[in-house]
């Protein structure tokens, strides 16, 4: 799974990656993925993941995904009412 630093060298910038990121996400776990608004902008103006000081998107939102509902930071969950559309 992609994190910051990789989408830092490619060119995005915080919110371009956490929108690719959101989407890459949803495509793993075959459902939709919620974006916590204010989590959102907190991290878009420092740049980084506020529970693991790292650079945002961190790798670990996968994995808390699968076992929680929800990353360590609150920016991801999943949402409890649809699924994702793959046939």
């Amino acid at each position: 799974m992609l994190n910051g630093r990789i989408y830092r060298r490619l060119g995005f910038g915080v919110a371009q990656a956490i929108t690719i990121h959101r989407k890459l996400l949803s495509y793993y776990l075959d459902r939709d993925i919620v974006v916590n608004d204010l989590v959102f902008e907190k991290i878009v103006k420092s740049g980084r993941c506020m529970c693991r000081f790292t650079l945002c998107p961190c790798s670990y939102a996968l994995p808390e995904l699968k076992k929680y509902g929800r990353c360590k930071c609150g920016l991801f969950r999943l949402n409890p009412l649809f699924s994702s559309s793959k046939p």
